[in-house]
C-alpha cells in the first residue's frame, strides 16, 4: 500500500532472491522448508496490491520466473514494458500472466535479443493489447518464425495498421543507437 502512487519502477543492477522450491524433492529433510516457503509466499501474495498509477515498468537484469510472473501481473495499467535480454521472459510466462492481466492500456514493449518468445506472445500482445503502438525488436526474436513475421507485417501493411516491430534506422549510415552501443560492448569484451 506504501507504493500506490508509483509511476515508474526500475530494476537494474538488481539480484532477486525468489527459492524456486518446485525444484525440491518433497522427503522428509526438504518438507518442512518447503511448508514455510509456500505459507510464506501466500502471506506475501495476499498482501499484494496491483500498481494503479504506475505507467512504466523496466526489468534489464535476470528475473526468476515466479516472481516476473507476480510483477508483471499486478501492472494493470502499464503503458510501457521495457524488458532487457537477461531477463528471462518467455512465451510460458506470458502465458501465466494474460489470464489476470490482458494490459489492456499497454502502448509500448520493448524486449531486445530474445532467445525463448515466438509468434505466440506476438499473437497475444496484438489480440490483447488494444492501445499497442510498438513491440520492439520482434526482428532480433531468435525463434520468432521469420517467414510469419513477414506475413504479419504484409498483413499490417494491407489493412493499414500503424504498428512498430522493429526499431527505425537512427543516423544516415542505417544503423541504430542500439546496435551501436552493442558493437561497442562486444569489441570493448574483446579487447579485454
Amino acid at each position: 500500500t506504501t507504493c500506490q502512487k508509483l509511476k515508474y519502477l526500475g530494476f537494474s543492477g538488481c539480484i532477486f532472491y525468489h527459492p524456486n522450491i518446485d525444484i525440491l524433492e518433497d522427503n522428509p529433510d526438504n518438507h518442512l522448508f518447503i511448508l514455510q516457503e509456500q505459507k510464506l509466499e501466500q502471506e506475501l501474495k495476499s498482501k499484494l496490491v496491483p500498481f494503479i498509477d504506475l505507467t512504466v515498468i523496466s526489468i534489464v537484469n535476470p528475473c526468476p520466473e515466479k516472481l516476473l510472473i507476480t510483477l508483471l501481473s499486478l501492472c494493470i495499467n502499464v503503458k510501457k514494458i521495457n524488458l532487457g535480454i537477461s531477463c528471462g521472459i518467455t512465451d510460458s510466462t506470458f502465458d501465466n500472466i494474460f489470464p489476470t492481466n490482458k494490459f489492456q492500456y499497454l502502448e509500448e514493449v520493448e524486449i531486445k535479443k530474445n532467445d525463448e518468445l515466438t509468434m505466440k506472445t506476438l499473437n497475444n500482445l496484438l489480440l490483447y493489447c488494444d492501445n499497442i503502438r510498438s513491440i520492439l525488436d520482434v526482428t532480433e526474436w531468435s525463434k520468432l518464425n521469420k517467414s510469419d513475421l513477414a506475413e504479419l507485417i504484409f498483413h499490417m501493411k494491407e489493412n493499414n495498421i500503424d504498428l512498430v516491430l522493429q526499431e527505425k534506422p537512427e543516423d544516415m549510415r542505417g544503423v541504430s543507437l542500439y546496435q551501436i552501443c552493442q558493437t561497442a560492448q562486444t569489441e570493448q569484451y574483446q579487447s579485454t
